[in-house]
């Protein structure tokens, strides 16, 4: 289960697995009562290793809920084979990714 801190009105999730498939889709249904109440979500991607298309796809419908709720998602500490995998489907000019935590959440201040 993803593990999630609050740090003011910005909520910080890490993903605990290495692999990104069906467990995202979890992470995803998490998010469904979360999204219209937390406009600000970091989700830290630091232990996730590989991802497939259906991780992609519930990151994309997270996406898509957190955003029609007036809502902002920003994915962190991307390992290089997950953001090659971003950059193949072209999806790192569809969500905000930041190097770090920290990167993610000063992005907030501004």
């Amino acid at each position: 289960m993803p593990r999630a801190t609050g740090n003011g009105s910005v909520v910080i999730v890490e993903v605990p697995c290495e692999t990104a498939c069906a467990r995202i889709r979890r992470l995803a249904e998490c998010f469904d009562p979360m999204a219209g109440k937390q406009g600000r979500i970091i989700v830290d991607m630091s232990r996730v290793r590989s991802i497939d298309c259906s991780g992609l796809g519930a990151m994309l419908k997270l996406l898509h809920e957190v955003s029609a709720a007036q809502g902002s998602l920003k994915l962190c500490a991307l390992s290089k084979p997950v953001r090659t995998v971003f950059e193949l489907t072209r999806l790192h000019h569809v969500f905000d990714i930041y190097l770090s935590v920290d990167e993610a959440l000063e992005a907030f201040q501004h």
